[in-house]
């Protein structure tokens, strides 16, 4: 699939505000509505997961609109960063539910690998082209 074309477009904006929506219901119902997870995961690494799928597909839709990567770098940061401190703040005001630093700290590391896959694969696609 070429990532530039309209189809890719669409389909990589309509995933990440799908997984953006996810993201804010999952983390919005009252504590007593939560599914509780069969294995035994940990707050942290469900938010160091989610962050990174939301981030992959942030930095996935960035790429389809031929954004460079440190730009694609400041957005994810600055966009994601903001969001993740305003998901925290916000569920305060759910019954049950409270902000953590640490949830915060964990989502930044999500965001922070999937920026690292970004790069490791923009620096591949650029050593393949050069290569031939």
């Amino acid at each position: 699939m070429n990532l530039r074309s309209v189809a890719a477009r669409r389909f990589l904006t309509a995933s990440c505000s799908l997984a953006w929506l996810v993201c804010f219901i999952g983390t919005h119902l009252p504590s007593e509505r939560v599914p509780s997870i069969p294995m035994d995961v940990s707050n942290n690494t469900l938010h160091v997961v989610g962050y990174a799928i939301l981030a992959s597909l942030f930095l996935l839709m960035m790429r389809s609109r031929s954004l460079s990567l440190p730009r694609r770098i400041a957005l994810a940061v600055g966009v994601l960063l903001v969001y993740a401190v305003f998901d925290e703040a916000t569920q305060t005001l759910v019954a049950g539910r409270g902000a953590s630093a640490w949830d915060v700290l964990a989502d930044a590391l999500g965001i922070g690998l999937a920026i690292a896959a970004d790069v490791l694969a923009t620096l591949a696609m650029r050593t393949k082209n050069q290569t031939g």
